[in-house]
C-alpha cells in the first residue's frame, strides 16, 4: 500500500479585492529627486545664511525626500571627521537652467534660458530676477540694478540687462520672467 498525500486545498478568495494588490505610490522620478534634493540643500544654506541651524536630516524631511537620496548627490555633501554629522557645502558643480532677460543689438532685449553652473551663479541669477521684478513694481529704485552692470552669467556670458527704459518697455509688451527656473524644452 501507497501512501498518497494531498495537499490542502486553498481558500479561495471572496469579496470585492479578488485578485487585486494593493495600490502602491508612484515612484518619484530622478528629476523629482533631484529637485527635492536641491531644494532640501538649499534650505540648510539659506538658514546658514541667516545663523541658523538646520540639520541636513531635517531639511531633507521639511522638503519630501531623503538623506539617502542626498547622499546620490557626493558634490553636496561634506563630513569634517568620521562619525560628525553631515554638512552641506558652500558651492556646488550642477547646472541649473534660469530664464534672464539679456539686451539684444536691434531690440530691447529678450528672455533667454542659460544654463548656469553652480550655486552662487544660480544664485547671482536669482538676485537679479528678484530686483528686476521689485524694480518694476516700484518697491526697488530703479538704481538698484546698477550693482548688476557688466555681469555676465553662463558658459556663453551672457550679459545682464540693467538699463530700466528696456526692461520698462519689454514688460509693457509682456516680455517678462515668468519662471525663474526653466523647464524642460523651454531653452531658447
Amino acid at each position: 500500500m501507497t501512501n498518497k498525500r494531498t495537499k490542502p486545498k486553498r481558500k479561495q478568495r471572496t469579496g470585492q479585492n479578488q485578485g487585486r494588490r494593493k495600490p502602491t505610490a508612484r515612484k518619484p522620478s530622478s528629476r523629482e529627486v533631484g529637485e527635492r534634493v536641491s531644494a532640501a540643500v538649499a534650505a540648510v544654506r539659506r538658514a546658514e545664511a541667516r545663523g541658523q541651524k538646520l540639520s541636513v536630516s531635517q531639511a531633507a524631511r521639511q522638503e519630501g525626500t531623503t538623506v539617502a537620496a542626498i547622499k546620490l548627490f557626493p558634490q553636496l555633501l561634506k563630513r569634517t571627521k568620521p562619525g560628525q554629522p553631515l554638512q552641506v557645502t558652500k558651492n556646488d558643480t550642477y547646472s541649473r537652467s534660469v530664464n534672464i532677460l539679456i539686451p539684444l543689438r536691434l531690440h530691447d532685449g529678450d528672455v533667454r534660458t542659460i544654463k548656469v553652473r553652480g550655486y552662487k551663479e544660480a544664485q547671482q541669477a536669482s538676485s537679479y530676477a528678484t530686483t528686476v521684478k521689485k524694480v518694476l513694481q516700484g518697491k526697488l529704485p530703479p538704481s538698484a540694478l546698477d550693482e548688476f552692470k557688466g555681469v555676465t552669467l553662463g558658459r556663453e556670458r551672457y550679459p545682464l540687462l540693467t538699463d530700466i527704459k528696456k526692461i520698462k518697455r519689454l514688460a509693457d509688451a509682456g516680455i517678462s520672467i515668468v519662471e525663474f527656473y526653466a523647464q524642460p524644452g523651454d531653452a531658447r
